[in-house]
């Protein structure tokens, strides 16, 4: 064995995995998703001006679910394209809600709060718990992506979109978010 521990032939950097997550990735894929927002109803417009979200009240469901509505933001953004996809069209289901690869719930929702309130609260009850059904050992999107979608890459994709929308807040917001994860 060579030099603390490397072999023959071999650097650090032959020994790193190939891909190396960043560090807000790692970071968040560690916190939970049940923290307050720190968002203003007047941010919240302008994060939802000229998307299929325009309208949805997600402070309204963080304040009675506890998650966290930049959260539910990325996700129903990453579910509906942002609004715009068959079901939230034609159902108000932005948070694709029901709808498995094999079996699609046709649920019509009055209005896409409805939809994200109904959610949010499946969410917390059914992947948020450590007593839940599918609780995958974690309150963070990871911990949910073990049962919630049957693409392994669902938490990292809705993750993309939160950092852009976290990136959008105010650097004292940043930081309160930050500090309460």
């Amino acid at each position: 064995c060579g030099l603390a521990g490397f072999g023959i032939g071999k650097t650090a950097r032959d020994t790193l995995p190939d891909e190396v997550p960043d560090t807000a990735t790692q970071l968040a894929s560690q916190v939970t998703v049940l923290f307050p927002s720190y968002l203003t109803y007047a941010q919240q417009t302008a994060l939802e001006k000229g998307t299929g979200l325009e309208g949805v009240d997600f402070i309204y469901v963080e304040r009675q679910t506890g998650i966290d509505a930049l959260t539910l933001m990325a996700i129903a953004a990453h579910e509906s394209a942002w609004g715009s996809n068959y079901w939230a069209t034609n159902y108000n289901n932005v948070m694709s809600w029901g709808i498995s690869d094999s079996s699609p719930d046709r649920t019509r929702y009055s209005t896409k709060t409805m939809n994200v309130l109904i959610a949010a609260q499946g969410l917390k009850r059914l992947y948020l718990s450590p007593s839940a059904k599918y609780y995958g050992g974690s309150l963070t999107l990871w911990g949910m992506n073990k049962y919630y979608a049957s693409d392994k890459g669902w938490a990292d994709g809705v993750n993309t979109i939160l950092k852009q929308l976290e990136a959008m807040l105010s650097e004292e917001q940043r930081m309160k978010r930050w500090s309460n994860k």
